[in-house]
């Protein structure tokens, strides 16, 4: 069984997120160790955020506004529009940054 990375766990937890199942029924589907994911989960949320920034990938710079966005975000002179839902844990760091 191979060992996986800090960034293997981060996009597991993301899709875990973005599944919209349980944590139980995620890990069942994926063959995951519920425990091992909880760890992972833990020691993520206790990681402090380097120099008050969240890392963001940008996809697509060329797409269209959104019609319908999901969710804006107003702070000073940016908006953030987003198609769907952001992992509710960056979105909570986010807002903490921004706020600081």
């Amino acid at each position: 069984m191979k060992t996986k990375n800090e960034l293997e766990w981060k996009t597991i937890l993301r899709d875990q997120v973005a599944s919209g199942q349980t944590a139980s029924a995620y890990c069942r589907a994926q063959g995951i160790n519920v425990k091992t994911f909880s760890n992972h989960k833990r020691k993520c949320r206790q990681q402090p955020i380097e120099n008050g920034f969240i890392p963001v990938a940008i996809q697509n710079t060329k797409s269209a506004p959104l019609k319908y966005p999901c969710l804006t975000l107003e702070h000073r002179n940016s908006v953030l529009a987003f198609a769907e839902l952001p992992a509710s844990e960056w979105l909570a760091q986010l807002l903490i940054t921004a706020n600081t």
